[in-house]
């Protein structure tokens, strides 16, 4: 195993962010010798990933709000403005994370350090602290395009045993432990421990006595509540002289054979947090009772696999664009379920956009 004090992570990162944003985005950005001024306050997306191996850590780019979108932008050769911030953004910002990271973790690998990445995760919020005081060793670079100015932090740990013969060159050989007694592993209970190790923290620590239960209600966990949409047919899509019409929506008969219940409202940050146990929203001020947004569909599928495990019996889904086009119109077959035009006072989006 190589020096791992002597490695130097301030260079391998700062040349591969330079490199990236050039190459990929053709942006050109500087680091910087200086700290920023402090960004209490500010809106921020950061894209994390941790290593796993003989060492490990974690890497995280922050970007503003801002310059997310003009990253995007740049990608896809858009305005700015036009870009979507839960989908482009996060995105990208999750590839280019993914690229500084694995382009470190080669590093490493190449200097006698072996190890993996996780996927990358991303988070958005104010007033980061990212450093954990556990990190033998950390480095925050800071990096400028115009007047936007953006982070990368990197902290990392030599792990201890790291010489036990373990293979970190690709996940297949991960899977071969040496050393592991398969048939204790398999007669272990996590269940159980789990269990106990919950009853005893809520126990000393906070003085409540709980108890395990064996299914948990959803209703229960969520509050949802739902409607019933009874079947039957409707005109799917829009007539060609409609107000902004996409081509898309030509307009035929569609059947609702079954008919299915469909959520009050949408669903709320509260609702999610419950179920995910985090709340990814960009507009949390807005409070617990106000829609989740900013969320991934791989995380919508997680969010009803755990909805249906968490509720033996039902079934837990996403409308069809069918299901969701008859459920809105609500019988009517104009623009909107409100007529010809829609208001602020008749629903909540940006009035400075009038409907049309």
């Amino acid at each position: 195993m190589g020096d791992f004090e002597s490695f130097d992570i301030r260079s391998r990162v700062t040349a591969s962010v330079v490199d990236t944003y050039g190459t990929m985005l053709a942006l050109e950005v500087e680091p910087l010798e200086e700290e920023p001024p402090p960004g209490h306050g500010v809106h921020r997306l950061v894209g994390t990933l941790n290593f796993a191996g003989t060492v490990t850590g974690i890497f995280n780019l922050q970007v503003t709000e801002e310059f997310g979108r003009l990253m995007a932008a740049r990608m896809l050769e858009q305005d700015p403005a036009a870009v979507d911030l839960a989908t482009d953004v996060r995105d990208l910002l999750a590839e280019v994370t993914n690229i500084v990271g694995g382009n470190l973790k080669s590093a490493l690998n190449d200097a006698g350090h072996p190890c993996v990445l996780s996927t990358p995760s991303i988070t958005f919020g104010t007033d980061f602290t990212i450093r954990s005081l556990a990190m033998d060793r950390f480095e925050r670079m800071v990096f400028r395009h115009g007047d936007h100015v953006f982070v990368a932090e990197t902290g990392l740990k030599g792990s201890e045993g790291a010489e036990t013969g373990l293979d970190f060159s690709s996940p297949e050989a991960m899977s071969r432990l040496p050393h592991v007694d398969l048939a204790r592993l398999d007669a272990l209970d996590p269940r159980a421990k789990v269990s106990e190790g919950v009853l005893e923290v809520f126990e000393t620590m906070f003085s409540l006595s709980i108890a395990p239960v064996e299914t948990v209600s959803a209703a229960s966990l969520t509050g949802m509540r739902f409607v019933y949409i009874p079947p039957g047919s409707f005109r799917m899509g829009s007539p060609p002289d409609e107000l902004l019409r996409e081509p898309g929506e030509i307009l035929h008969t569609a059947q609702i054979e079954r008919g299915f219940y469909l959520g009050r409202t949408e669903v709320t940050q509260a609702q999610w947090t419950s179920v995910m146990g985090f709340n990814p929203s960009w507009h949390q001020d807005c409070g617990p009772d106000c829609p989740v947004e900013m969320v991934a569909r791989q995380e919508v599928d997680l969010f009803l696999e755990l909805l249906n495990a968490s509720s033996p019996g039902n079934h837990f889904r996403l409308p069809t664009e069918a299901e969701w086009e008859y459920a809105c119109r609500a019988g009517t077959e104009t623009p909107f379920s409100t007529g010809e035009s829609l208001s602020t006072a008749q629903a909540n989006y940006d009035g400075n956009f009038p409907l049309p």
